[in-house]
C-alpha cells in the first residue's frame, strides 16, 4: 500500500512540475500527452486549477500546493476505499506520508551540507538549480526524473517530425513553383503559410535550446560538487546518463536548426520569384455597360424634369451643365425607339519594372505605363458621313521611364495629354494638358531641366505645336532662380506667325522677409507689342502675432482663356484665377494691394486695401478701376464674442460704397445669442439695401437685429439634431416700418428602425413689399423590417405657402416607396415609389430653378414666383440583380393646361474592373 501511494504521489508532482493542458483550463493546449490524466484528475477533484480558469502548469508547485494534493488524495481514497480498507493498511498509509515529509526534510538538510561546502558563488548557485530540480521530484528515493527525459525526447520526436513535414512542404511548394506563377494569389498564401510554420518551428528551437541548457547546468552542478556527499542524491551512472542524454539531445537540435535554416533559404527564394512575376502583371481598371431603352410619349410631348418628383431614379439627367442643380434639366419626354447602347471602357497599366535597354543604349531603371481602350462615337460605317456606330480605339493615357546619365536622373512622360508646369502665368497646364506629347526633366544636381514638346490640342487639324523649357535653381535654402521660353504655332510655310513667351522668376528670403517676383513677355510674331505679366511682393512675418504683405501687379489682358498669353489650360474664360490656377491677379488687371493681419491672445484684426485700374486706360477712367478698404476684427471674452467689420470701395465712374457691421454674441452650450448693427450707404446717403455687386456683396443693408440660434451637432446640445434660428431684424430706412421675423430649423432625429428630417420655416417682412412665408415638410425611411423579402419604406412630403406682395404661391411635393431588400433570392433588390409636384404661381412647371425642398433657411422649393401652375405626378419601378438593372417610369405633366404623357424603360447592365 505504501508503494502504490508514493507512486500516485510522484506521477502527480510529475505531471504538474512539466506543464500540460485540458479543454477544461485556457490556458493549455488541447491534445498534450497528458490531456487524459488531466481530465480524469480534475473530474476527482484533485485539481482545481486557478480562479481565473487557467491551471499554470509551467509554475513551480509549492510545498503547500503539494499538501493539498495530497490531502485530496487522501480524501479520495479515503472516500472510495474506507469500506475495504482495514485500520492496518490506513495506518500503512498514515506512516508512508510521514516517511514521505522525513525524508523530504533529510534531502533539506543535504543541501544546506551542500552549500556550505560549495567552492564559490557560482558553484552554490548551480548546486542549487540542481537540487531544486530533484526536490522537485516526488519520490523518496533518489534518482533522475525519467518522466522528464522521456518528455523532453518526445519533445524532440515531435519537433524532427514537424521540421521534416515542413521540409516537405517546401520541397513540393518548389516543384509547384511554375504553376503557381500563374495565380499569385494562391502563392503568396502558401508561402505565409511556411512563414507561419517556420516561425512556429523557430519558437520550439528556441524552447528545445533552453531545455538543454538547463539540462546541462544540472549535470554541471552534479560534476563540481566533487568532494560533498552527493550519493544520496545521484549515482554516477545516472549522471553519465544524462550528459549522454544531452549530448543527443544537442545534436537533434542542430539538425532541426539546419533544416529550419533550409528551409527558410527556399522560401525567401520563392518569394524573391513572386515579386518578380507580380511586378511584371498589369492592372485593369475600366468598365463595360450595355443599356436597352425605350421611351414613348403622347401629348404635347414636352420634355421635363422628373427628379421634383422623385429622387435618385434611372431616368435622370443629372447635373449635364455643371451648375449643382439637377432639377434644371429635362429628363423625359423625348422619344427613344428601342435603342441599344454598349461601350467598353479599359485601360491597363503596369507596375514599377526594371529591365535594361538595347546594347549600347541607355540603361532603363524604371518604367510604368498606362494604356487603354475607349469607344470612338465618330465612327462611319456605311461611308455617308454620318457617325453611325460606335468604334474603339487604342490609346497610351501615360508612360514615364527613368534614364540615367551619370549620376542625374532623365524623366521621360508621354502620352495623350501629360501634365506639365512652368509658372503660374506661363506654361500652367499641370491640372489639364495642353495636348498630346512629351515631358522630359533632367536633373544634375545643380537645377531642373525642363523640356516639353507636343501638339495643341492633339490631333485637331490646326498643326499647331507646343515646345518649350525652362530651368530651375535653388542657390542655398533662400534663393530660388527660374528662367523658361515657350513657343505656339503652326509648323508650315505659310502659317509662320507663332506665339513666342519668355519669363524669368525669382524669390529670396532673409529672414522674416520674403520678396518674390515674375516678369513674362508674351508676343505673336507679327504683332508690334509684346503681352507683359509683372509681379512683385513682399511678405514680411517676424513673429506668429503679425504678418503683412504689399504686391505690386501688371497683367496684360491677353493673358485670359480667349487670347492665352500664357498658354495655359488652368485658366479661366475670363483671366487667370479659378481652382486650376493659382494665380494671385486677373487679366487686364493693374495696381497694388497691402495687407496686415494681427493676433494678439483673443483679438485677432485684418486690414487690406487694394488699388486696382485697367490695364490699358486710354479711353481714361474704366468701371473697372476702383479702390477698396476691407478691415474686420474680433475680440472673445469667455464666453462674449466682439466683432467689427468695415468696407469702403470707390469705383471711378459711380459713387463711393460703405458698409459698416458689429456684433456682440453670448456663447451659452449650444445657443448663440447675437445682437447686430450693419449700415450701408451709396453717395454717403444711407440706404435699406445696396443691389449693387461693386464691391461683391449685393446683400449689404442697412439694419440691426437680435438672433438666437441652436448647433444640434454640439456635444452639449439641448436637443441632439436639432438646429434652429430664430431672428428678428429692423430695416430703419425705408419709412422706418420694414422688419422681419423668421424662424427655422430642422431635426435628425432616429426613433427605433425610423429615421426623421422634420424641417420647418416662417418668415414674415413687413413694408412697402411685404411677404410672408410658412414652410414644412418632413422625410422618413426605415431600416428593413425583419420580414420575408426584408421590405423598408421610404417617403417625404413637403410644402410651403407665400404671399409675395400680395400674389399667393404654393408649392407642394411628396413621394412614397417601398423596397424589399431582398426580392425573391439574394443579391435581389426591387423597389416602387409614386410621386408628384404641383405650384401655383411659379414660374416653370417643366422644370425647377432651385432645389431647396428640404431646406428650412429658404422659402421656395424648386420655383420662383411666376404666372404659372401645373403639376407632374410618376411611378417608378426599379429591379437590380447583381450588375443587371431594369427600370419603368410611368409619368404625366399639366404645364398650364398642356398635357403630356410619357413612359419610359431601361435595361442595363454594367461591369467595373479594378479601381474607380
Amino acid at each position: 500500500m505504501k508503494k502504490r501511494l508514493v507512486v500516485l504521489l510522484a506521477g502527480l508532482l510529475t505531471v504538474l512540475s512539466m506543464g500540460f493542458g485540458s479543454a477544461q483550463f485556457s490556458d493549455v493546449p488541447a491534445g498534450h500527452w497528458a490531456k487524459e490524466a488531466v481530465e480524469k484528475l480534475a473530474d476527482e477533484g484533485i485539481i482545481l486549477g486557478f480562479p481565473d480558469g487557467t491551471f499554470r502548469g509551467n509554475e513551480g508547485l509549492t510545498r503547500y500546493q503539494a499538501a493539498l494534493i495530497i490531502f485530496r488524495v487522501l480524501e479520495t481514497i479515503r472516500e472510495e476505499q474506507l469500506a475495504q480498507l482495514d485500520e492496518e493498511t490506513l495506518t500503512a498509509l498514515r506512516n508512508a506520508v510521514q516517511e514521505l515529509a522525513a525524508e523530504l526534510s533529510s534531502l533539506g538538510v543535504r543541501v544546506g551540507a551542500l552549500e556550505d561546502n560549495a567552492a564559490t558563488k557560482d558553484d552554490v548557485a548551480r548546486l542549487e538549480a540542481a537540487i531544486n530540480e530533484l526536490r522537485a521530484q516526488p519520490v523518496p528515493e533518489p534518482g533522475v526524473d525519467e518522466k522528464a527525459l522521456r518528455e523532453l525526447a518526445e519533445r524532440v520526436e515531435a519537433a524532427s517530425i514537424a521540421a521534416d513535414t515542413a521540409l516537405a512542404q517546401a520541397q513540393q511548394l518548389n516543384e509547384q513553383l511554375g504553376a503557381v506563377e500563374g495565380d499569385l494569389a494562391a502563392l503568396r498564401s502558401l508561402v505565409e503559410a511556411n512563414a507561419d510554420s517556420i516561425k512556429a518551428l523557430n519558437d520550439l528551437a528556441v524552447l528545445l535550446n533552453q531545455d538543454v541548457l538547463e539540462l546541462q547546468d544540472r549535470v554541471t552542478a552534479l560534476e563540481k560538487v566533487g568532494q560533498p556527499d552527493v550519493s544520496g542524491l545521484a549515482s554516477q551512472d545516472q549522471v553519465v546518463a544524462v550528459q549522454e542524454f544531452a549530448t543527443a539531445l544537442r545534436n537533434d537540435l542542430v539538425n532541426l536548426s539546419n533544416r529550419v535554416s533550409a528551409l527558410d533559404t527556399q522560401v525567401a527564394d520563392i518569394d524573391e520569384r513572386l515579386q518578380t512575376v507580380e511586378a511584371n502583371v498589369f492592372t485593369v481598371t475600366g468598365s463595360v455597360n450595355a443599356t436597352y431603352e425605350v421611351r414613348r410619349s403622347w401629348g404635347a410631348m414636352e420634355n421635363f424634369d422628373i427628379d421634383r418628383v422623385i429622387p435618385d431614379t434611372a431616368f435622370s439627367s443629372g447635373d449635364g451643365n455643371n451648375n449643382d442643380l439637377i432639377v434644371d434639366e429635362e429628363d423625359l419626354g423625348d422619344v427613344k425607339e428601342g435603342a441599344t447602347d454598349v461601350s467598353v471602357s479599359l485601360e491597363f497599366a503596369t507596375q514599377t519594372r526594371d529591365g535594361t535597354s538595347t546594347p549600347g543604349g541607355l540603361n532603363l531603371h524604371e518604367a510604368v505605363v498606362e494604356f487603354g481602350i475607349t469607344p470612338d462615337y465618330l465612327v462611319d460605317t456605311d461611308g455617308d458621313g454620318n457617325a453611325d456606330a460606335v468604334g474603339y480605339v487604342f490609346y497610351v493615357k501615360d508612360f514615364d521611364t527613368v534614364f540615367s546619365i551619370g549620376n542625374a536622373p532623365l524623366t521621360f512622360s508621354f502620352g495623350q495629354n501629360p501634365t506639365w508646369k512652368f509658372t503660374e502665368y506661363l506654361g500652367d497646364n499641370d491640372e489639364n494638358g495642353r495636348g498630346d506629347g512629351f515631358v522630359a526633366t533632367f536633373e544634375p544636381g545643380f537645377g531642373t531641366f525642363t523640356v516639353v514638346y507636343g501638339s495643341k490640342g492633339a490631333d485637331d487639324g490646326d498643326n499647331e505645336y507646343f515646345r518649350g523649357a525652362r530651368f530651375a535653381t535653388n542657390l542655398g535654402d533662400n534663393i530660388h532662380l527660374g528662367a523658361s521660353v515657350l513657343e505656339e504655332g503652326a509648323d508650315f510655310p505659310n502659317n509662320p506667325d507663332p506665339r513666342q513667351a519668355f519669363g524669368v522668376d525669382a524669390s529670396v528670403t532673409l529672414g522674416p522677409i520674403t520678396a518674390s517676383g515674375e516678369f513674362v513677355s508674351s508676343k505673336v510674331q507679327s504683332a508690334a507689342e509684346a503681352d507683359t505679366v509683372i509681379v512683385a511682393k513682399v511678405e514680411l512675418e517676424p513673429s506668429e502675432s503679425f504678418s503683412a504683405t504689399a504686391a505690386y501687379f501688371s497683367v496684360d489682358p491677353d493673358f485670359d482663356g480667349t487670347n492665352n498669353a500664357g498658354m495655359s489650360n488652368d485658366v479661366t474664360v475670363n483671366g487667370l484665377g479659378g481652382d486650376d490656377n493659382e494665380a494671385e491677379f486677373g487679366a487686364n488687371t493693374t495696381g497694388f494691394e497691402v495687407t496686415a493681419d494681427v493676433m494678439l491672445g483673443a483679438f485677432e484684426a485684418s486690414v487690406t486695401y487694394k488699388n486696382q485700374t485697367d490695364f490699358q486706360n486710354a479711353n481714361g477712367a474704366s468701371s473697372d478701376d476702383f479702390t477698396r478698404l476691407d478691415a474686420d476684427a474680433s475680440l472673445a471674452l469667455g464666453v462674449f464674442t466682439l466683432e467689427g467689420n468695415f468696407t469702403n470701395y470707390t469705383n471711378a465712374t459711380q459713387p463711393a460704397e460703405s458698409v459698416m457691421g458689429a456684433s456682440a454674441s453670448l456663447n451659452l452650450a449650444a445657443f448663440t445669442l447675437k445682437g447686430f448693427f450693419d449700415t450701408t450707404s451709396v453717395g454717403g446717403v444711407q440706404v435699406e439695401q445696396n443691389a449693387d455687386a461693386g464691391f461683391g456683396d449685393p446683400e449689404a443693408t442697412t439694419q440691426f437685429g437680435v438672433e438666437l440660434t441652436h448647433d444640434g451637432s454640439a456635444e452639449n446640445a439641448l436637443i441632439g439634431g436639432l438646429d434652429l434660428t430664430a431672428r428678428y431684424t429692423a430695416f430703419p430706412v425705408a419709412g422706418g416700418d420694414d422688419s422681419e421675423i423668421l424662424v427655422y430649423g430642422d431635426l435628425d432625429a432616429k426613433l427605433g428602425i425610423i429615421n426623421l428630417n422634420p424641417i420647418f420655416r416662417f418668415r414674415s417682412l413687413s413694408g412697402a413689399t411685404p411677404v410672408s412665408t410658412t414652410k414644412f415638410g418632413v422625410q422618413a425611411n426605415t431600416e428593413p423590417f425583419a420580414l420575408p423579402l426584408e421590405p423598408s419604406l421610404m417617403g417625404g412630403y413637403v410644402t410651403r405657402s407665400t404671399n409675395d406682395n400680395s400674389t399667393p404661391v404654393s408649392e407642394t411635393a411628396y413621394y412614397a416607396g417601398l423596397e424589399f431588400n431582398k426580392f425573391l433570392f439574394e443579391n435581389s433588390t426591387a423597389k416602387v415609389a409614386y410621386g408628384a409636384y404641383m405650384g401655383s404661381n411659379i414660374n416653370n412647371v417643366l422644370v425647377g430653378s432651385a432645389e431647396n425642398a428640404f431646406d428650412a433657411s429658404a422659402d421656395n422649393l424648386y420655383a420662383n414666383t411666376g404666372a404659372l401652375e401645373g403639376r407632374v405626378t410618376g411611378l417608378y419601378f426599379t429591379w437590380t440583380y447583381y450588375d443587371l438593372t431594369f427600370d419603368y417610369a410611368d409619368f404625366n405633366v399639366d404645364n398650364n393646361g398642356t398635357i403630356t404623357h410619357a413612359q419610359a424603360f431601361k435595361m442595363a447592365y454594367e461591369v467595373e474592373f479594378g479601381e474607380k
